[in-house]
């Protein structure tokens, strides 16, 4: 490959991550959480377009969770059918409209209705809305008719969330085998969570670690939420020497990015051990 070659190549794949790096600028969405319930069949979002195109918009719904593996890190569920069979609202919830354009600073409200089926079970249901975007296609006389042209068009996805409540709500939380190491990005706490009752825990974790004189000597904040049973992992910075400290985590049905009365609420959930560090 010549140096011509290479620095074509180089301007290339500078220019796509110069464009992805801007679409989620382009596009934005808000409230990235929609709640629904038996007393009220009918939510909304809006889409705005803050960028200087024309934005072609696509909205559809798919079932997801947050979950994490035995080490406890996290990851998101697309394929959990038995899940899907009892929790999910994706077949039963509608989008107007689902497609649209907008133009240049522009926003657009879209409505969502549900009809559940009859019979539902008092508990949480949920879905992810899928909102697609990406520059308006150019029409054919706006192309080049001299030689030919390449055009590459970028479509841009942001997940949100859907919640339905149906009836009486209830969640808890039991916490054991609280943990403690270093790692690579910092020191971790680890706790296993059993989720009780028929609707998910949102809430926030608060993470603190005391030394022998019970001050804290490393504390962090970290928004959770927790559909089924699992093991959470929360990393704070190492910056604590070898020794032998209380590990106490707590969580409250709290969040900064949702309205509490949107929060199936719970009193404090607490556990503390003792670790050593090495």
């Amino acid at each position: 490959m010549n140096i011509m070659k290479i620095n074509r190549l180089l301007s290339l794949l500078l220019l796509l991550f110069i464009s992805i790096s801007s679409l989620s600028a382009q596009v934005s969405i808000a409230p990235v959480f929609v709640f629904m319930n038996d007393g009220n069949s009918f939510g909304s979002f809006v889409v705005m377009n803050g960028s200087n195109q024309n934005q072609e918009i696509a909205v559809d719904f798919l079932f997801g969770y947050s979950s994490t593996d035995s080490l406890g890190n996290g990851f998101m569920v697309y394929d959990d059918s038995v899940a899907y069979e009892k929790f999910a609202a994706t077949d039963w919830v509608r989008a107007f409209p689902r497609t649209f354009i907008i133009e240049p600073g522009q926003r657009q409200t879209v409505r969502i209705t549900a009809r559940p089926p009859t019979g539902l079970a008092d508990g949480m249901y949920w879905t992810r809305i899928r909102t697609a975007s990406n520059p308006q296609a150019p029409s054919i006389d706006d192309l080049a008719v001299e030689g030919l042209r390449t055009q590459i068009t970028f479509r841009f996805e942001q997940v949100t969330a859907l919640f339905y409540k149906k009836g009486a709500l209830s969640t808890n939380l039991r916490l054991t085998n609280i943990q403690g190491d270093r790692t690579e990005n910092g020191f971790s706490a680890l706790v296993d969570i059993q989720r009780t009752g028929n609707a998910p825990f949102f809430g926030t974790a608060n993470v603190k670690l005391r030394n022998t004189s019970n001050e804290i000597v490393a504390e962090n904040v970290f928004p959770v939420s927790v559909y089924f049973d699992g093991t959470r992992r929360f990393t704070l910075p190492d910056n604590v020497p070898n020794g032998t400290y209380t590990l106490d985590i707590t969580f409250v049905s709290q969040r900064s990015d949702m309205p509490n009365n949107d929060i199936v609420q719970v009193n404090p959930v607490s556990l503390s051990g003792q670790i050593f560090l090495q």
